[in-house]
């Protein structure tokens, strides 16, 4: 994907309410919630998670956390991921105030489809009221491979399902912390007639394991991979470029008052620093934030740059904007200097903004859902105009 693509290059060369009553099952969740129109299919992303990030500053395990169920998920609507050195393509998404569920297919191999959910308990919705419901419908008990060193609620369930023309086995990991429920339902077509305890060790635990334990570590329930250790030669320069980039408190600030005007001060903008990467070679920082909006809000995410001018120059810019479909747009603010934004569609649009600042130069890229059609310039509207201003100009006062 360009996105990734350009991320890279710039690191080297520089909804509508859900089932909150319901059960979290595919069923029930197909029957009763709105589906976001689906994405066009593209290449899966390289990853799932972000790389190992090159900061001192690890995400810590807190117990006051508050996560969000719309983004606990791989990635967001459109995004393809690989498990394990296997590619899943996005399939469908559904999205409510209790719940989020997002659907992965790939068109050969075992398995064949996986569905992930993270949800928000209520008096109907619970861990013993959605195992319950399980073994109501014919489900096997078997044991999990890993209880995540949780303190919490873990069940793992089977069941091989008739009727089918393909032999298929249904699986479902159910794991219960607090007020939260994490779910991952698992589809395998198989011949093997071997116990379904022996399929799940040998096929699917580890693809399970993968997907739950991202969930717990971006809802703060486990820790998060320690971060990579700076080289000398990025100490040397991370300190000072990292306090000119912003703040989670500055972006979310920015994110309510941008989105007043629109959403006369109901929405409560919130991003998460994901953790920030510092390139070997050069010197220049990004800072990776992800929405923790639980509203039907359709910014994903954004990246916060900094590069020195000698290693990144202005004047090169444009030589990343030549695909079709790329475009230059025009802000409304006046920069105190040179300033250029871009706009393209990759599954998603991104709007990307630069400034030259004396010796560097603040990048900053959202990433929006798209509406089927929509060109950069129809997202590039002033809500997404004014969020970069506000960005790049704190990059530039710090």
């Amino acid at each position: 994907m360009k996105s990734i693509y350009l991320l890279i290059v710039l690191c080297f060369v520089i909804s509508a309410c859900g089932p909150s009553a319901e059960q979290v099952t595919s069923t029930a969740l197909a029957e009763q919630a709105q589906t976001q129109t689906a994405a066009p299919t593209f290449t899966p992303s390289p990853t799932a998670t972000l790389a190992p990030t090159q900061t001192p500053t690890p995400q810590p395990v807190s117990l006051t956390y508050n996560p969000v169920p719309r983004w606990m998920i791989l990635d967001q609507p459109g995004r393809g991921v690989t498990i394990l050195g296997e590619d899943w393509n996005y399939a469908n998404d559904r999205w409510g105030d209790t719940y989020g569920c997002i659907d992965y297919k790939r068109p050969t191999g075992t398995p064949i489809r996986f569905e992930q959910c993270f949800a928000q308990t209520n008096k109907d919705l619970t861990f013993e009221s959605q195992q319950a419901q399980f073994l109501k419908d014919g489900f096997e008990v078997l044991e999990p491979n890993t209880d995540f060193g949780i303190v919490g609620q873990i069940t793992l369930l089977g069941k091989r399902l008739t009727g089918n023309s393909t032999k298929t086995i249904e699986y479902f990991e159910l794991i219960g912390v607090g007020k939260y429920i994490l779910l991952v339902e698992l589809y395998i077509e198989t011949d093997d007639a071997a116990p379904l305890q022996t399929i799940y060790g040998a096929q699917v635990s580890a693809i399970m394991d993968t997907v739950l334990e991202n969930s717990l570590q971006k809802a703060h329930m486990i820790a998060s991979p320690t971060p990579t250790a700076l080289s000398p030669i990025q100490a040397n320069y991370y300190d000072e470029f990292a306090k000119k980039l912003i703040t989670e408190s500055e972006a979310s600030a920015i994110y309510t008052a941008t989105w007043m005007a629109e959403a006369e001060g109901s929405l409560d903008g919130t991003w998460e620093a994901l953790g920030d990467h510092a390139a070997s070679k050069r010197q220049q920082i990004c800072r990776m934030f992800e929405d923790r909006t639980n509203a039907d809000v359709r910014w994903v995410k954004f990246s916060n740059c900094i590069f020195a001018t000698k290693d990144f120059p202005f004047e090169d810019i444009a030589q990343y904007y030549k695909q079709p479909g790329d475009m230059l747009l025009k802000s409304t603010h006046t920069y105190n200097d040179q300033f250029v934004v871009y706009g393209y569609n990759d599954g998603h649009t991104f709007i990307d903004g630069y400034l030259l600042d004396g010796e560097y130069i603040y990048y900053v890229s959202l990433e929006s859902r798209t509406i089927t059609g929509e060109t950069p310039e129809a997202v590039f509207n002033k809500t997404v105009d004014d969020f970069i201003y506000n960005v790049l100009t704190t990059n530039a006062s710090h």
